[in-house]
């Protein structure tokens, strides 16, 4: 089966240097970038790494709730492979957990995807104060994944798998940012990929708590457990504010 690698970034030149030197792997048949609306030199950067598989796309406009979600799509759909492994700029992919995948999808016709549990990696350190509280956020983080693998329970959303094409494609922000919850075969798989940052920024958080506020399988109760284990007020916070904006979403 071949693999193409689907990456969408809006300005992340400092991570790029780490990211696309694992997507040069001859594992991947065809690599599509998605640029959302980059006004830094990230595509100066990509155009220096870029061989013959390298494909560049452009999003200038935004539509979406969840930016994000769109720019993938525009990517999924200018991808060719039987399979399509999604990532994030910020993400330096292990290629033996890649191989993996790929074997599990051909020799199990029943899975349709199979995500990537990663370890954080805090990349640009700062000696602070508050690096100290980021230091021991990324411990408790790892420690989460590491139970996710030891019981096997699904996250509920990553940001770095792999899938069907058929499959890849959303229609919708809400299907495409929560995908991993519907009814599919998923398999989860222990890996040594790493993540450069995780998703701590204050905006990052309260766009996801907003998005959120409109899907059905979040309650009150889930998403203020989802703020304490994962150490992101800010979820919480713009769940609520949504919630209070829409009067026709229910807060159980």
């Amino acid at each position: 089966m071949e693999v193409s690698c689907v990456m969408a970034l809006h300005n992340e030149e400092k991570f790029l240097p780490y990211s696309l030197s694992s997507m040069l792997a001859p594992v991947f048949q065809e690599v599509v970038v998605v640029l959302d609306r980059c006004t830094d030199k990230s595509e100066e950067l990509i155009s220096k790494f870029a061989d013959g598989r390298f494909t560049i796309l452009k999003k200038n406009i935004r539509t979406w709730c969840d930016g994000c979600s769109e720019a993938k799509n525009v990517g999924c759909k200018g991808a060719t492979g039987n399979l399509i492994m999604m990532t994030d700029a910020d993400v330096i992919l292990d290629l033996e957990s890649v191989k993996k995948a790929r074997r599990i999808f051909e020799e199990r016709n029943d899975v349709e995807i199979v995500v990537f549990v990663y370890k954080f990696h805090t990349l640009f350190k700062f000696h602070t104060l508050f690096n100290v509280f980021e230091r021991i956020r990324d411990e408790w983080l790892n420690f989460l994944g590491a139970f996710i693998r030891r019981f096997k329970i699904q996250p509920a959303r990553s940001g770095v798998y792999m899938i069907k094409r058929k499959l890849a494609v959303m229609s919708d922000t809400v299907a495409q940012y929560d995908f991993l919850q519907q009814h599919y075969k998923t398999i989860v798989i222990c890996t040594k990929t790493l993540h450069l940052r995780p998703r701590r920024s204050k905006n990052a958080q309260l766009n996801r708590g907003k998005i959120r506020a409109h899907l059905t399988q979040y309650s009150l109760v889930k998403i203020l457990m989802i703020s304490l284990l994962q150490l992101q007020p800010y979820v919480l916070l713009g769940y609520l504010r949504e919630v209070k904006k829409n009067e026709n979403l229910l807060c159980l």
